[in-house]
């Protein structure tokens, strides 16, 4: 009877230790989420100010700020979802 009596204390302070660990790890996502946000944000302001540079006067430092907004916004943006897809995957489990 103590073996078992032992051995569910010792379970319940792992269980402990686990929600302590995933309730750490849950801030820490939401802070990486929101960064990525905020640079994937900075990144259309790219494409959009390149867009107009190229308006006023074509020229390749402003085609290059079109290309790295167009390329960085898809790539914070696919980050983004994939946050989002691995969090409903990890909700289905």
């Amino acid at each position: 009877m103590n073996e078992k009596s032992e051995k569910n204390q010792e379970e319940a302070k792992e269980d402990t230790k686990v929600e302590k660990v995933e309730t750490a790890y849950k801030k820490v996502k939401f802070s990486y989420k929101l960064a990525n946000f905020v640079a994937a944000v900075i990144a259309l302001s790219w494409f959009f100010e390149g867009y107009r540079k190229i308006s006023e006067l074509p020229s390749v430092p402003h085609l290059l700020i079109l290309v790295a907004g167009i390329l960085f916004t898809i790539l914070f943006l696919g980050v983004h979802s994939f946050g989002f897809t691995s969090k409903k995957n990890q909700k289905a489990l």
